[in-house]
């Protein structure tokens, strides 16, 4: 959709009807998929609070014993494991994101695609070489990846180091689409 209105020569660009430097529009366009991102976070992280809370509505009113016996800090384990998993995956999320829309302000199509490429081999690369490294999860006696990143002892490191690097790249890749977008040609004031 991006390179159809960034691109497209037969009718007028979209970018191009608002009288605004190429600086703020490339700043916009990164900043409509950050907006994005925290409103379908919050919206997924609202929704599995609300399922949850049904499903254990449901399951304390069929039978409230079953409640009792459990020990309440293995509720608190739980979700700080799997925070762990969804912070992992949001810095996955953030890096995909910001490098796509990078990679899609490349004029060039033959480069556009071969960087998508090249782009989606390293990080699937990356994700499988992760999965391989995982221990095996107790509970299910197989490797579930959000479980299994949970228990892993270098889960702390590796969260720690996406972390970093998802900050840098996105930073990093606002600046590179801005120099693919505006380009060298400051000619116009308004172009």
């Amino acid at each position: 959709m991006i390179n159809r209105m960034l691109y497209n020569d037969h009718h007028h660009k979209l970018f191009q009807n608002v009288p605004v430097s190429r600086k703020y529009t490339v700043l916009n366009i990164f900043l409509l998929y950050i907006v994005s991102i925290f409103i379908v976070y919050l919206l997924y992280l609202v929704s599995a609070t609300a399922l949850i809370g049904i499903t254990f509505g449901i399951i304390y009113l069929a039978n409230p014993k079953s409640f009792s016996n459990s020990p309440p800090e293995s509720a608190v384990h739980q979700v700080i494991d799997t925070t762990k998993g969804n912070m992992l995956m949001l810095c996955i999320l953030l890096i995909i994101l910001f490098i796509g829309v990078a990679i899609t302000l490349i004029k060039n199509k033959k480069l556009r695609l071969s960087s998508f490429a090249g782009f989606a081999t390293i990080s699937y690369g990356l994700l499988f070489f992760l999965k391989f490294n995982m221990p095996i999860s107790p509970i299910s006696d197989k490797v579930e990846f959000l479980e299994s990143f949970s228990i892993m002892p270098q889960g702390n490191t590796i969260l720690l180091y996406v972390s970093f690097a998802t900050i840098i790249i996105c930073i990093s890749s606002v600046f590179v689409g801005y120099k693919l977008y505006v380009g060298k040609s400051n000619d116009s004031k308004y172009y």
